[in-house]
């Protein structure tokens, strides 16, 4: 286990934000912890399906020491499944001892990431109370039911008008540049209703133009008061997941691997 400074990533997609995620709640659990890591907020898009399974994960790790076996689809009937173990328990066991202590105080944060139908930058949401988790879970219900099965449509419209007990970090658009006033207007007009609780998502993925576009989010925080937070928009929790999420990638966009082009992440970039 790695040691690091205090950090905690507040922008991960597991599996469950389909075909873009591609680390199972519970993966991305484990190797925060192992990294030395203080925490981790789950926050898939449009929904709270990894929710569950990624506080079992951190329950397993702060009774066990070591990962749970995960459950996976073996078969097409129904109750067709194989349980496949994720850790050696063995080679765990010096560990365990150090790794429970560590989950009893690593802190799991639950949200959702707002993906907007009509242009609106992602919005990350992390409710405080159980008022603050009715509200969220009544605007996905509202937009799951506007579209087709398996789709939320939300516009910037539905969010409520009460803001309070909700946590955000707005994530800004991958061409900064071309939206800078947009993107502010949009930061204005939610931290009014907001106060003291918006963000502003800032992360480098080494597309080359990092220094640049870190310069445009300080001064987009001068303009808009909203403070900057360093997070890695992660899609997977190790970088050999990269293939995988390129797969993804392509089955989402339908098209053939190396027919994608800048479609793919340019970089292994999106992990923990």
């Amino acid at each position: 286990m790695t040691r690091s400074a205090a950090y905690a990533e507040l922008a991960t997609s597991t599996n469950f934000s389909f075909l873009r995620g591609a680390s199972h709640p519970e993966d991305l659990v484990t190797t925060a912890l192992l990294l030395g890591h203080n925490g981790i907020g789950i926050a898939d898009r449009n929904s709270v399906a990894g929710v569950v399974r990624a506080f079992s994960a951190l329950e397993d790790l702060r009774r066990d020491g070591l990962p749970a076996p995960q459950k996976v689809r073996d078969g097409s009937g129904p109750g067709e499944h194989v349980w496949i173990e994720t850790a050696d328990a063995e080679a765990w066991g010096a560990a365990s001892e150090t790794i429970r202590q560590k989950a009893r105080d690593f802190r799991l944060v639950t949200g959702a990431r707002l993906v907007f139908a009509d242009g609106t930058p992602d919005i990350i949401v992390y409710p405080e109370t159980r008022a603050g988790w009715a509200r969220l879970c009544r605007l996905l219900t509202e937009g799951k039911r506007r579209a087709e099965k398996g789709g939320c449509h939300i516009e910037r419209s539905d969010l409520p008008a009460d803001l309070s007990d909700l946590m955000l970090i707005m994530m800004p658009p991958y061409d900064l540049g071309c939206d800078h006033n947009g993107f502010a207007a949009q930061v204005r007009s939610i931290a009014t209703a907001a106060p003291g609780r918006i963000w502003i998502g800032a992360a480098c993925h080494l597309s080359g133009d990092d220094r640049r576009r870190l310069a445009a989010l300080r001064a987009l925080t001068t303009a808009t008061g909203a403070p900057l937070i360093a997070v890695n928009d992660v899609l997977y929790d190790v970088p050999e997941q990269r293939p995988i999420q390129d797969v993804f990638t392509c089955i989402r966009e339908g098209l053939k691997l190396e027919a994608a082009g800048r479609r793919l992440e340019a970089n292994a970039e999106r992990h923990l």
